[in-house]
């Protein structure tokens, strides 16, 4: 019975990490450039596209043209960063749960199956 008690408090340990584990992930990615700012980005992208091909449409000076293109690739730069680092750390969210968490999954309801057994 102690064993069984030690491999449950083992069990337990593990889930609370893989959890702090996932919040960590989690966390990241807000940190890194939370929704909002994301959505800014793409929009103020959008703003500068538009701005641009009406400078160029209308012939306006080539210094302010090359401040807007200057200023869409640091855009088209962020975008690019903060979409790698979203994918990075959702591929490993994903690979935690399939590795660690389904597993523990399947052993959880075969526990409960186990222990239904035993009350009837």
């Amino acid at each position: 019975m102690e064993l069984e008690d030690n491999q449950n408090e083992y069990q337990g340990r593990r889930n609370s990490e893989k959890v702090r584990e996932l919040e960590m992930y989690l966390t990241t990615i807000d940190n890194v450039v939370p929704a909002k700012a994301r959505e800014g980005v793409k929009i103020e992208h959008e703003k500068k596209l538009s701005a641009l091909q009406s400078q160029e449409y209308k012939g306006e000076d080539e210094a302010k043209i090359f401040e807007t293109k200057t200023s869409i690739n640091r855009l088209q730069s962020l975008i690019v960063v903060t979409s790698q680092a979203v994918s990075t750390t959702s591929t490993a969210i994903i690979g935690l749960r399939g590795s660690d968490l389904v597993p523990q999954l399947v052993d959880l309801c075969h526990g409960l199956g186990n222990m239904q057994k035993d009350f009837e």
